[in-house]
Protein backbone atom coordinates (compact mmCIF):
# COMPACT_ATOMS: atom_id res chain seq x y z
CA UNK A 1 0.00 0.00 0.00
CA UNK A 2 1.26 3.69 -0.76
CA UNK A 3 1.89 5.72 1.98
CA UNK A 4 1.36 9.52 1.87
CA UNK A 5 3.55 12.25 3.52
CA UNK A 6 2.64 16.04 3.67
CA UNK A 7 5.60 18.27 3.24
CA UNK A 8 6.38 21.58 3.55
CA UNK A 9 6.70 23.65 0.12
CA UNK A 10 6.62 27.08 -0.21
CA UNK A 11 5.66 27.97 -3.89
CA UNK A 12 5.15 26.25 -6.60
CA UNK A 13 4.08 27.11 -10.25
CA UNK A 14 1.01 24.87 -11.65
CA UNK A 15 1.46 24.90 -15.59
CA UNK A 16 -1.13 23.42 -17.43
CA UNK A 17 -1.82 25.45 -21.30
CA UNK A 18 -3.94 24.67 -23.74
CA UNK A 19 -2.97 25.00 -27.52
CA UNK A 20 -5.08 26.46 -30.33
CA UNK A 21 -6.79 23.79 -32.65
CA UNK A 22 -3.27 24.38 -35.33
CA UNK A 23 -0.84 23.04 -32.50
CA UNK A 24 1.59 22.92 -35.29
CA UNK A 25 1.12 26.50 -35.43
CA UNK A 26 0.41 28.01 -32.25
CA UNK A 27 0.92 27.29 -28.22
CA UNK A 28 0.14 29.80 -25.80
CA UNK A 29 0.66 28.83 -21.86
CA UNK A 30 -0.17 31.78 -19.23
CA UNK A 31 1.91 31.56 -15.67
CA UNK A 32 0.03 33.40 -12.83
CA UNK A 33 -1.36 33.18 -9.23
CA UNK A 34 -3.96 35.03 -6.73
CA UNK A 35 -2.80 38.30 -7.74
CA UNK A 36 -0.74 39.49 -10.98
CA UNK A 37 2.09 38.53 -13.11
CA UNK A 38 3.73 39.92 -15.73
CA UNK A 39 6.27 39.11 -18.39
CA UNK A 40 8.78 41.54 -19.59
CA UNK A 41 11.28 39.20 -21.77
CA UNK A 42 12.04 36.03 -22.68
CA UNK A 43 15.59 34.71 -24.13
CA UNK A 44 16.06 31.33 -26.21
CA UNK A 45 18.71 29.55 -23.32
CA UNK A 46 21.83 27.61 -24.84
CA UNK A 47 20.74 23.99 -23.38
CA UNK A 48 17.07 24.13 -25.02
CA UNK A 49 13.99 25.87 -23.61
CA UNK A 50 13.30 29.55 -22.42
CA UNK A 51 13.79 31.59 -19.76
CA UNK A 52 11.32 34.29 -18.73
CA UNK A 53 11.60 37.74 -16.39
CA UNK A 54 8.58 39.11 -15.40
CA UNK A 55 7.00 40.55 -12.00
CA UNK A 56 4.86 38.79 -9.14
CA UNK A 57 2.28 40.04 -7.16
CA UNK A 58 1.61 36.78 -5.77
CA UNK A 59 4.33 36.29 -3.24
CA UNK A 60 2.04 37.18 -0.13
CA UNK A 61 4.84 39.75 0.41
CA UNK A 62 1.84 42.82 0.07
CA UNK A 63 4.19 44.08 -2.94
CA UNK A 64 6.00 42.60 -5.71
CA UNK A 65 9.04 40.07 -6.70
CA UNK A 66 10.80 39.85 -9.55
CA UNK A 67 10.18 36.63 -11.53
CA UNK A 68 11.89 34.25 -13.10
CA UNK A 69 10.65 31.30 -15.34
CA UNK A 70 12.64 28.40 -16.74
CA UNK A 71 10.20 26.72 -19.48
CA UNK A 72 11.52 23.97 -22.08
CA UNK A 73 10.51 23.68 -25.84
CA UNK A 74 7.03 23.03 -25.28
CA UNK A 75 6.57 26.39 -22.82
CA UNK A 76 6.30 23.70 -19.61
CA UNK A 77 7.51 25.07 -16.50
CA UNK A 78 10.40 23.46 -15.11
CA UNK A 79 11.08 26.01 -12.35
CA UNK A 80 10.66 29.26 -10.99
CA UNK A 81 11.85 31.27 -8.37
CA UNK A 82 11.32 35.26 -6.66
CA UNK A 83 13.60 37.54 -5.72
CA UNK A 84 13.20 40.65 -4.21
CA UNK A 85 12.77 42.17 -0.38
CA UNK A 86 9.65 43.15 1.66
CA UNK A 87 9.32 46.07 -0.52
CA UNK A 88 8.53 46.29 -4.24
CA UNK A 89 11.08 44.61 -6.85
CA UNK A 90 10.49 45.03 -10.58
CA UNK A 91 11.96 42.94 -13.21
CA UNK A 92 12.70 43.90 -16.85
CA UNK A 93 15.51 42.15 -18.49
CA UNK A 94 17.57 39.24 -18.53
CA UNK A 95 20.92 37.37 -20.37
CA UNK A 96 22.68 34.29 -19.76
CA UNK A 97 26.25 33.78 -19.78
CA UNK A 98 29.05 31.15 -21.42
CA UNK A 99 28.22 29.52 -18.32
CA UNK A 100 24.38 29.07 -18.27
CA UNK A 101 23.71 31.32 -15.70
CA UNK A 102 21.55 34.17 -15.52
CA UNK A 103 21.71 37.73 -14.83
CA UNK A 104 18.33 39.57 -14.14
CA UNK A 105 18.16 43.20 -14.26
CA UNK A 106 15.46 45.80 -12.63
CA UNK A 107 14.73 48.04 -9.57
CA UNK A 108 14.04 47.11 -5.88
CA UNK A 109 12.67 49.72 -3.06
CA UNK A 110 13.78 46.89 -0.24
CA UNK A 111 17.16 47.71 -0.09
CA UNK A 112 20.25 49.66 -1.53
CA UNK A 113 21.04 53.60 -1.44
CA UNK A 114 17.60 55.42 -1.98
CA UNK A 115 13.99 55.05 -2.93
CA UNK A 116 14.49 52.93 -5.79
CA UNK A 117 18.24 51.68 -6.82
CA UNK A 118 19.14 49.73 -9.99
CA UNK A 119 19.04 45.69 -9.07
CA UNK A 120 21.31 43.06 -10.99
CA UNK A 121 20.61 39.50 -9.50
CA UNK A 122 23.12 36.94 -10.99
CA UNK A 123 21.51 33.15 -10.37
CA UNK A 124 22.97 29.91 -11.18
CA UNK A 125 21.31 27.51 -14.22
CA UNK A 126 18.74 26.07 -11.44
CA UNK A 127 17.44 29.71 -10.19
CA UNK A 128 19.42 30.09 -7.18
CA UNK A 129 21.27 33.09 -5.92
CA UNK A 130 24.86 33.60 -6.78
CA UNK A 131 24.76 37.62 -5.68
CA UNK A 132 22.61 41.09 -6.12
CA UNK A 133 24.32 44.55 -6.09
CA UNK A 134 22.46 47.68 -6.29
CA UNK A 135 23.54 50.68 -7.93
CA UNK A 136 22.36 53.96 -7.50
CA UNK A 137 22.02 57.00 -5.19
CA UNK A 138 19.42 58.74 -2.59
CA UNK A 139 17.00 59.40 -5.24
CA UNK A 140 14.99 57.33 -7.85
CA UNK A 141 17.27 54.78 -10.38
CA UNK A 142 15.63 51.88 -12.32
CA UNK A 143 17.09 49.14 -14.31
CA UNK A 144 15.56 48.83 -17.79
CA UNK A 145 17.57 46.55 -19.93
CA UNK A 146 20.95 44.41 -20.05
CA UNK A 147 22.76 43.11 -22.31
CA UNK A 148 26.61 41.88 -23.14
CA UNK A 149 29.03 43.67 -23.32
CA UNK A 150 31.37 43.33 -26.59
CA UNK A 151 34.52 43.46 -24.72
CA UNK A 152 33.54 41.13 -21.82
CA UNK A 153 30.63 42.00 -18.97
CA UNK A 154 27.54 43.36 -19.27
CA UNK A 155 26.11 46.74 -19.82
CA UNK A 156 23.03 47.45 -17.89
CA UNK A 157 20.95 50.66 -19.14
CA UNK A 158 18.74 52.29 -17.09
CA UNK A 159 17.49 55.87 -15.54
CA UNK A 160 18.69 58.20 -12.68
CA UNK A 161 17.54 61.18 -10.52
CA UNK A 162 20.56 60.53 -8.17
CA UNK A 163 23.18 61.98 -10.47
CA UNK A 164 24.11 63.22 -14.09
CA UNK A 165 23.16 66.49 -15.68
CA UNK A 166 20.21 67.60 -13.66
CA UNK A 167 16.03 65.92 -13.77
CA UNK A 168 16.08 62.49 -14.73
CA UNK A 169 19.12 61.18 -17.02
CA UNK A 170 19.82 57.90 -19.22
CA UNK A 171 22.26 56.12 -17.34
CA UNK A 172 24.36 53.10 -19.09
CA UNK A 173 26.95 50.90 -16.76
CA UNK A 174 29.53 48.56 -17.80
CA UNK A 175 29.77 45.57 -15.18
CA UNK A 176 32.05 42.59 -14.86
CA UNK A 177 30.26 38.93 -14.25
CA UNK A 178 30.97 39.63 -10.67
CA UNK A 179 28.76 42.85 -10.56
CA UNK A 180 32.06 45.56 -10.15
CA UNK A 181 30.86 48.46 -11.84
CA UNK A 182 33.99 49.41 -14.75
CA UNK A 183 32.26 52.41 -16.39
CA UNK A 184 29.63 54.65 -16.53
CA UNK A 185 28.06 57.15 -19.22
CA UNK A 186 25.10 59.59 -18.79
CA UNK A 187 22.77 60.85 -21.47
CA UNK A 188 20.75 64.27 -21.13
CA UNK A 189 21.01 67.58 -20.03
CA UNK A 190 18.65 69.54 -17.28
CA UNK A 191 15.05 67.93 -17.89
CA UNK A 192 13.35 64.83 -18.43
CA UNK A 193 15.74 62.25 -20.18
CA UNK A 194 16.35 58.49 -20.55
CA UNK A 195 17.07 55.17 -21.98
CA UNK A 196 15.27 52.30 -22.63
CA UNK A 197 17.48 49.40 -24.76
CA UNK A 198 21.02 49.21 -25.71
CA UNK A 199 22.27 46.56 -28.64
CA UNK A 200 25.72 45.48 -29.13
CA UNK A 201 26.91 46.03 -32.39
CA UNK A 202 30.33 44.95 -34.42
CA UNK A 203 32.24 47.86 -32.76
CA UNK A 204 30.58 49.08 -29.92
CA UNK A 205 27.02 49.46 -29.01
CA UNK A 206 23.96 51.63 -29.32
CA UNK A 207 21.38 52.89 -26.93
CA UNK A 208 17.82 54.21 -27.11
CA UNK A 209 15.55 56.33 -25.31
CA UNK A 210 14.30 59.95 -25.54
CA UNK A 211 15.60 63.66 -24.44
CA UNK A 212 13.71 66.71 -23.86
CA UNK A 213 14.97 69.33 -25.60
CA UNK A 214 12.40 73.54 -24.92
CA UNK A 215 9.83 70.80 -23.19
CA UNK A 216 9.36 68.91 -25.97
CA UNK A 217 10.27 64.84 -25.70
CA UNK A 218 12.19 63.44 -28.50
CA UNK A 219 13.28 59.75 -29.56
CA UNK A 220 16.66 59.45 -28.86
CA UNK A 221 19.56 56.92 -30.55
CA UNK A 222 23.20 56.95 -29.37
CA UNK A 223 25.67 55.49 -31.01
CA UNK A 224 29.33 54.46 -28.80
CA UNK A 225 32.14 52.86 -29.91
CA UNK A 226 34.09 49.78 -27.71
CA UNK A 227 35.87 52.18 -26.01
CA UNK A 228 32.69 53.91 -25.17
CA UNK A 229 33.38 57.54 -26.60
CA UNK A 230 29.88 58.69 -28.43
CA UNK A 231 30.02 58.58 -32.27
CA UNK A 232 26.91 60.37 -33.05
CA UNK A 233 23.24 60.90 -31.98
CA UNK A 234 20.28 61.26 -34.08
CA UNK A 235 16.79 62.57 -32.02
CA UNK A 236 13.53 61.90 -33.73
CA UNK A 237 11.25 65.13 -32.81
CA UNK A 238 7.89 66.47 -33.09
CA UNK A 239 5.99 68.94 -31.93
CA UNK A 240 2.82 68.15 -31.75
CA UNK A 241 3.46 64.95 -29.93
CA UNK A 242 6.08 63.39 -27.53
CA UNK A 243 8.33 60.67 -28.47
CA UNK A 244 10.08 57.77 -26.79
CA UNK A 245 12.52 54.77 -28.33
CA UNK A 246 11.29 51.69 -26.47
CA UNK A 247 13.49 49.14 -28.10
CA UNK A 248 16.96 48.66 -30.41
CA UNK A 249 17.96 46.33 -32.35
CA UNK A 250 21.05 45.70 -34.97
CA UNK A 251 21.04 43.30 -38.23
CA UNK A 252 24.95 43.86 -38.79
CA UNK A 253 24.24 46.57 -41.05
CA UNK A 254 21.61 48.57 -39.76
CA UNK A 255 19.92 49.83 -36.81
CA UNK A 256 15.92 49.99 -36.19
CA UNK A 257 14.38 51.81 -33.41
CA UNK A 258 10.61 52.00 -32.45
CA UNK A 259 8.45 53.55 -29.95
CA UNK A 260 6.17 55.08 -29.15
CA UNK A 261 4.36 58.87 -30.13
CA UNK A 262 2.12 60.22 -27.42
CA UNK A 263 -0.32 63.37 -27.51
CA UNK A 264 -2.83 63.35 -24.25
CA UNK A 265 -4.48 60.03 -24.59
CA UNK A 266 -3.56 59.43 -28.25
CA UNK A 267 -0.55 56.90 -28.81
CA UNK A 268 0.92 55.48 -32.08
CA UNK A 269 4.05 54.18 -32.97
CA UNK A 270 6.94 54.55 -35.85
CA UNK A 271 10.00 52.62 -37.15
CA UNK A 272 13.02 54.23 -37.67
CA UNK A 273 16.00 52.94 -39.84
CA UNK A 274 19.88 54.38 -39.37
CA UNK A 275 23.04 53.96 -40.36
CA UNK A 276 26.41 56.13 -39.41
CA UNK A 277 25.76 57.86 -42.09
CA UNK A 278 21.93 57.75 -42.89
CA UNK A 279 18.32 58.28 -40.82
CA UNK A 280 15.09 57.36 -42.06
CA UNK A 281 11.20 57.25 -40.89
CA UNK A 282 9.97 53.76 -42.05
CA UNK A 283 7.12 53.56 -40.45
CA UNK A 284 4.44 55.74 -38.53
CA UNK A 285 0.83 54.28 -37.64
CA UNK A 286 -1.85 55.85 -34.80
CA UNK A 287 -3.83 52.40 -34.09
CA UNK A 288 -0.55 50.49 -31.87
CA UNK A 289 2.17 51.30 -29.83
CA UNK A 290 5.97 48.75 -30.72
CA UNK A 291 7.65 48.01 -27.25
CA UNK A 292 9.91 45.14 -28.58
CA UNK A 293 11.54 44.72 -32.25
CA UNK A 294 13.44 41.44 -33.30
CA UNK A 295 15.25 41.02 -36.52
CA UNK A 296 15.70 37.40 -38.16
CA UNK A 297 16.69 35.85 -41.94
CA UNK A 298 15.72 39.54 -42.89
CA UNK A 299 12.65 40.17 -41.38
CA UNK A 300 11.74 42.12 -39.06
CA UNK A 301 8.89 41.73 -36.17
CA UNK A 302 7.56 44.48 -34.09
CA UNK A 303 5.30 43.32 -31.00
CA UNK A 304 3.31 45.97 -28.75
CA UNK A 305 -0.31 46.14 -28.09
CA UNK A 306 -3.20 47.90 -30.79
CA UNK A 307 -6.91 49.43 -30.75
CA UNK A 308 -7.49 48.46 -33.92
CA UNK A 309 -9.84 45.32 -33.86
CA UNK A 310 -11.30 46.81 -30.18
CA UNK A 311 -11.85 43.05 -28.91
CA UNK A 312 -10.90 45.07 -25.57
CA UNK A 313 -9.32 48.24 -24.46
CA UNK A 314 -6.43 46.65 -26.48
CA UNK A 315 -5.08 43.39 -27.68
CA UNK A 316 -2.01 42.26 -27.90
CA UNK A 317 -0.32 42.80 -31.55
CA UNK A 318 2.75 42.06 -33.55
CA UNK A 319 3.71 43.33 -37.19
CA UNK A 320 6.66 42.14 -39.20
CA UNK A 321 7.79 43.97 -42.64
CA UNK A 322 10.97 43.12 -44.23
CA UNK A 323 14.47 44.70 -43.64
CA UNK A 324 13.49 46.88 -46.90
CA UNK A 325 10.02 47.65 -45.43
CA UNK A 326 7.71 45.09 -47.33
CA UNK A 327 4.65 44.23 -45.27
CA UNK A 328 4.86 40.99 -44.69
CA UNK A 329 1.83 40.62 -42.22
CA UNK A 330 0.26 41.11 -38.75
CA UNK A 331 -1.22 39.21 -36.06
CA UNK A 332 -3.82 40.19 -33.28
CA UNK A 333 -4.21 38.50 -30.46
CA UNK A 334 -7.02 39.56 -27.42
CA UNK A 335 -10.36 38.86 -25.67
CA UNK A 336 -12.86 41.21 -24.28
CA UNK A 337 -10.31 42.15 -21.73
CA UNK A 338 -6.49 43.95 -22.28
CA UNK A 339 -3.27 41.62 -23.75
CA UNK A 340 -0.33 43.16 -24.77
CA UNK A 341 2.85 41.89 -26.21
CA UNK A 342 5.97 43.29 -24.19
CA UNK A 343 9.31 41.41 -26.15
CA UNK A 344 9.44 38.98 -29.38
CA UNK A 345 12.27 36.64 -30.41
CA UNK A 346 12.71 35.23 -33.25
CA UNK A 347 15.08 31.34 -33.35
CA UNK A 348 14.68 28.64 -35.66
CA UNK A 349 11.57 27.15 -33.67
CA UNK A 350 9.58 29.94 -34.48
CA UNK A 351 8.96 33.51 -32.90
CA UNK A 352 8.65 33.72 -29.34
CA UNK A 353 6.23 36.45 -27.48
CA UNK A 354 5.66 37.37 -24.17
CA UNK A 355 3.60 39.78 -22.24
CA UNK A 356 0.82 39.68 -20.00
CA UNK A 357 -3.00 38.75 -20.06
CA UNK A 358 -5.62 40.42 -18.28
CA UNK A 359 -8.09 38.13 -16.36
CA UNK A 360 -11.60 38.84 -15.19
CA UNK A 361 -10.83 40.26 -11.68
CA UNK A 362 -8.54 42.63 -13.47
CA UNK A 363 -5.37 40.73 -12.36
CA UNK A 364 -2.65 39.98 -14.79
CA UNK A 365 -1.14 36.93 -15.63
CA UNK A 366 2.24 36.61 -17.31
CA UNK A 367 1.51 35.11 -21.03
CA UNK A 368 4.00 33.09 -23.03
CA UNK A 369 3.35 32.38 -27.15
CA UNK A 370 5.41 30.57 -29.43
CA UNK A 371 4.11 30.96 -32.89
CA UNK A 372 5.50 28.48 -35.56
CA UNK A 373 4.63 29.43 -38.58
CA UNK A 374 7.93 30.73 -40.57
CA UNK A 375 6.37 33.05 -42.91
CA UNK A 376 2.91 34.31 -43.15
CA UNK A 377 1.73 35.91 -40.02
CA UNK A 378 -1.26 37.67 -41.96
CA UNK A 379 -4.31 35.76 -39.87
CA UNK A 380 -5.71 36.63 -36.36
CA UNK A 381 -5.24 33.50 -34.21
CA UNK A 382 -7.77 32.49 -32.42
CA UNK A 383 -8.64 32.90 -28.92
CA UNK A 384 -7.14 30.14 -26.91
CA UNK A 385 -9.24 29.65 -23.22
CA UNK A 386 -6.24 29.42 -20.86
CA UNK A 387 -6.27 26.92 -18.31
CA UNK A 388 -5.22 27.58 -14.94
CA UNK A 389 -1.29 28.45 -14.74
CA UNK A 390 -0.27 29.80 -11.93
CA UNK A 391 2.02 30.26 -8.81
CA UNK A 392 0.02 29.11 -5.16
CA UNK A 393 0.74 29.37 -2.22
CA UNK A 394 1.63 25.23 -0.99
CA UNK A 395 0.74 25.18 2.63
CA UNK A 396 2.32 23.18 5.55
CA UNK A 397 0.05 20.58 7.04
CA UNK A 398 -0.60 21.99 10.97
CA UNK A 399 -1.16 18.34 12.28
CA UNK A 400 -1.64 14.87 10.64
CA UNK A 401 -5.64 15.40 10.75
CA UNK A 402 -5.20 18.75 8.45
CA UNK A 403 -6.12 17.06 5.55
CA UNK A 404 -8.62 18.14 2.25
CA UNK A 405 -12.21 16.59 2.21
CA UNK A 406 -11.34 15.98 -1.95
CA UNK A 407 -8.92 17.21 -4.28
CA UNK A 408 -6.98 16.79 -7.45
CA UNK A 409 -4.39 14.83 -7.82
CA UNK A 410 -1.66 16.27 -10.40
CA UNK A 411 1.94 15.71 -11.47
CA UNK A 412 4.93 18.33 -10.99
CA UNK A 413 3.82 19.78 -14.14
CA UNK A 414 0.21 20.94 -12.88
CA UNK A 415 -1.62 17.89 -14.90
CA UNK A 416 -4.51 16.14 -13.23
CA UNK A 417 -3.69 12.64 -12.92
CA UNK A 418 -6.57 11.15 -10.32
CA UNK A 419 -9.31 14.09 -10.68
CA UNK A 420 -12.01 14.73 -7.16
CA UNK A 421 -10.52 12.06 -5.18
CA UNK A 422 -11.52 11.92 -1.11
CA UNK A 423 -8.46 12.27 0.80
CA UNK A 424 -8.77 9.32 2.35
CA UNK A 425 -8.55 7.67 -0.85
CA UNK A 426 -5.03 8.73 -1.70
CA UNK A 427 -3.33 6.87 0.67
CA UNK A 428 -4.26 3.52 -1.79
CA UNK A 429 -2.73 4.73 -5.10
CA UNK A 430 -1.42 1.90 -5.67
CA UNK A 431 -1.80 2.88 -9.67
CA UNK A 432 0.62 6.12 -9.36
CA UNK A 433 4.46 5.59 -9.45
CA UNK A 434 5.77 6.72 -5.83
CA UNK A 435 7.31 10.10 -6.31
CA UNK A 436 6.38 13.77 -5.47
CA UNK A 437 2.51 15.14 -6.42
CA UNK A 438 0.17 18.03 -5.77
CA UNK A 439 -2.96 17.64 -4.02
CA UNK A 440 -5.53 20.41 -4.66
CA UNK A 441 -8.65 21.17 -2.67
CA UNK A 442 -11.33 21.13 -5.35
CA UNK A 443 -13.19 24.29 -3.37
CA UNK A 444 -10.10 26.46 -2.29
CA UNK A 445 -7.64 25.37 -4.34
CA UNK A 446 -4.91 25.01 -1.87
CA UNK A 447 -2.46 23.42 -2.71
CA UNK A 448 -0.48 20.50 -0.63
CA UNK A 449 2.79 19.04 -1.80
CA UNK A 450 2.65 15.27 -1.09
CA UNK A 451 4.88 12.02 -1.50
CA UNK A 452 3.75 8.59 -3.00
CA UNK A 453 5.94 5.86 -1.49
Amino acid sequence: MSVIKTILFVFFSLCTGMLVAQTDTVLVRSFGGPFSEDGAEIIACADGGYAMIGTTGSNESGNTDMYLLRLDDQLNCLWHRNYGGSQVEWGMSLVEDLSGNFLLCGYTSSFGAGSYDMLVVKVDPQGDMMWERTYGGLDWDFGKKISHHPQGGFLVAGNTFSSGNGGQDGLLMHIDGNGTLLNEWYFGGLQEDGINDVVTAGNGWAVCGYSSVNDTIGAMVWRMNDAGDMLWSRRHADGAADLKALSIVFDGTYFYSTGERSNNSLRASYIQRLTDSSNEIMYDNSDHVFSDCSVWNGNMSFAGSSTYFGFGEYDAFLQRFTVDYGWVGAMFYGTTRNEHFASVLETENGMLLCGSMEEPDGSLQAMVMLYRRPTLYSEQIPTPELLDCYTVQVEETISPTAVFTRCDVLDLQGRVVKPNMAWAEISSLDCLPAGIYLARDTKTRAVRKIFID
